[in-house]
């Protein structure tokens, strides 16, 4: 089949708003996938089960990998197209941007201007279609914060608030440069409250398109795989986190934002 026929169904984020939990949906309605001609490249880490495809992503970020990078991804993709059963291939991948919040920057996304540009490369010529979901500053904020003490971070909230430029985070600028690099009429939004408040609604406006059968009922409470900690808890992991920071041997990351 040529590229312009062959369709990218491109889930891209943002973390924490829902993702990990639309991708056990995937893989557990994979084959009503593989029946719609849709290829589903795993991304489950804790389960080491992560296709080649999404760590050439990562790589892809790096200016001194990204010429591989991108040829390795291209390279990935033709295989999954040469399966004459695959029309379609559905990336689910909430970091695709980059994480939107990085130690040594203020920015919202900052590695999202090196990320969009080899996205784009490493789709050029394929039918993107973009479904990007969004989540309220108030509840993003602390959410993500959560998330960043869980992967070993010591700073308290309001340094991690501090260290923040406010006036930055705008979903609107991302969404903007998402449009720009694929085309305002190939991106869908959706908010995260939105997938809590009408699941099937948002799923059935998101897939409904390249699915020729009636989608399984999604239920989010039945996908509650990265919950956040509670305030005890996450206090008590701050400080061990704090106590490793000193450590000789600990990362950038473990000492702040």
């Amino acid at each position: 089949m040529t590229l312009s026929n062959a369709k990218i169904i491109l889930h891209c984020g943002a973390p924490k708003t829902g993702s990990t939990s639309l991708q056990h949906f995937f893989r557990d309605h994979e084959a009503l996938l593989n029946k719609n001609a849709i290829h589903y490249p795993h991304r489950f880490f804790s389960r080491r089960d992560v296709d080649p495809l999404h760590r050439a992503f990562v790589r892809s970020r790096r200016r001194r990998d990204q010429a591989e990078a991108i040829e390795s991804a291209r390279e990935r993709l033709r295989a999954f197209f040469q399966d004459p059963a695959t029309k379609k291939v559905l990336i689910s991948n909430e970091s695709l941007l980059g994480e939107p919040f990085v130690f040594g920057s203020d920015a919202f996304f900052p590695a999202a201007a090196t990320a969009l540009p080899a996205l784009q490369e490493i789709f050029t010529g394929y039918d993107v279609h973009v479904r990007f979901f969004i989540r309220s500053q108030a509840g993003y904020i602390p959410s993500y914060y959560v998330q960043h003490v869980r992967r070993g971070g010591a700073c308290s909230f309001k340094a991690f608030v501090d260290a923040l430029d406010l006036g930055d985070l705008s979903w609107t600028r991302i969404v903007g440069s998402i449009k720009q690099a694929f085309g305002a009429d190939k991106v869908r939004v959706y908010d995260h409250q939105a997938l809590l408040d009408r699941p099937q609604e948002t799923v059935n406006d998101m897939l409904g398109a390249f699915v020729d059968n009636e989608l399984p009922r999604f239920d989010p409470r039945s996908y509650r795989m990265n919950q956040s900690v509670g305030g005890l808890a996450l206090e008590a992991t701050r400080l061990v986190n704090g106590l490793l920071a000193k450590a000789p041997s600990a990362s950038p990351y473990q000492k702040g934002v």
